[in-house]
């Protein structure tokens, strides 16, 4: 299933991967991500977001690398739906360029 909201793009990372141990002292292993921060508008005022998705989606990654700070840009997620959560994962991000 997809999806896709309206941003204000705010900046482009990479979280690192690493363990952890959960509630049922389960070690949790996460593999590293690249992150993206935007801001949605909410009633007039900006709520700040933060998605991931993955360091293998070079070509998405590049995309985002041309985007100026403050773009008005949308993002198209895929929704992944589990039995107690659900995950929007980017999936293509469409902006205006200045020409």
């Amino acid at each position: 299933m997809k999806c896709e909201g309206s941003f204000i793009f705010k900046g482009l990372g990479e979280r690192a991967g690493g363990k952890f141990t959960n509630n049922q002292g389960r070690e949790i292993t996460y593999h590293s991500a690249n992150t993206i921060k935007v801001d949605e508008l909410l009633n007039g005022k900006p709520v700040e977001r933060f998605f991931k998705f993955s360091k293998d989606d070079t070509s998405l990654k590049e995309k985002f690398e041309k985007i100026d700070l403050y773009a008005d840009v949308t993002i198209v997620f895929d929704v992944k739906i589990y039995n107690n959560s659900v995950s929007l994962v980017p999936v293509d991000v469409i902006w205006e360029t200045e020409e």
